[in-house]
């Protein structure tokens, strides 16, 4: 029998949370603690014993990793127990969120595919770069008056995530802008939009920039918002501009630095 140990609970974790994870992430991000053939065996262990399922990818000749209910039902098991230890996962405080909050996907959606598996490759190059505790918007959904696709922490406060591969027209942002204002269950100290392509974020750095809604009070509301670009978190950097300061950089990776050394520090 294959005992299962805490790496493989955070292994479920990260698949029920993401849905399924293509297994090139799953080796890049979660096994890069060991030998690229002895976790290339644990995954195969793990599939054998029924843990994980693979789904081929349609366009390559690899597979997404899948959770089974067998792992479903271990992680309930271990929950408690898990729950109670702090956890660096790379430089990212892992967050647990309650196992009764998990569906299992049986399938790959082909019409959300391409920015499924962005937002998950940018939750791993943000908790790379020392962002703790990321939810997906399946762990909240229809929890807040606005769902972003993501939220994550930094120290006590807490950011928004919405990924955007497209500019989706003003009327869009407009309702979205208002709906962010009446999320009160939350406090989000920055509301960050991270667009794919310079397209997207000139248009939406543009719109938040020039924008104006009676129902909103003043130009206040729009310190709040910030947009990014999504290749430079490929190049391992957190920096984010402001359109109400006509689009002033701010680069966090050195903050970050300081704060990862500061979570190792206090795990040490």
């Amino acid at each position: 029998m294959l005992r299962i140990t805490k790496n493989d609970l955070i292994l479920f974790k990260y698949l029920m949370e993401e849905k399924f994870i293509h297994i090139d992430i799953v080796k890049k991000y979660l096994g890069r603690n060991y030998e690229e053939s002895s976790y290339r065996r644990r995954l195969a262990d793990l599939r054998k014993e029924g843990y994980i399922k693979y789904i081929g990818d349609p366009l390559s000749h690899r597979n997404y990793i899948f959770p089974t209910k067998k792992a479903l039902i271990v992680y309930k098991l271990k929950y408690e127990e898990l729950k109670e230890e702090v956890i660096l996962n790379g430089n990212s405080l892992v967050g647990y969120n309650n196992p009764e909050k998990y569906n299992l996907k049986k399938d790959i959606n082909f019409n959300t595919i391409l920015e499924d598996i962005k937002l998950t490759e940018l939750r791993f190059m943000m908790e790379d770069l020392g962002v703790d505790h990321w939810r997906r918007n399946t762990m909240y959904y229809n929890e807040y008056a606005k769902n972003p696709n993501a939220t994550f922490k930094i120290d006590s406060n807490n950011y928004a995530v919405e990924l955007e591969t497209k500019f989706k027209g003003e009327k869009k942002y407009r309702d979205d802008f208002m709906k962010f204002d009446k999320v009160d269950k939350i406090d989000f100290k920055r509301i960050i939009y991270i667009t794919t392509k310079n397209s997207v974020f000139h248009d939406l750095s543009d719109l938040i920039e020039e924008i104006f809604i009676p129902e909103l009070s003043g130009p206040e509301w729009k310190k709040k918002y910030a947009v990014a670009k999504y290749k430079d978190f490929e190049k391992e950097i957190f920096i984010t501009y402001r359109p109400i300061e006509k689009n002033k950089k701010k680069d966090a990776t050195k903050d970050l630095e300081k704060y990862i050394s500061y979570k190792k520090g206090n795990l040490g």
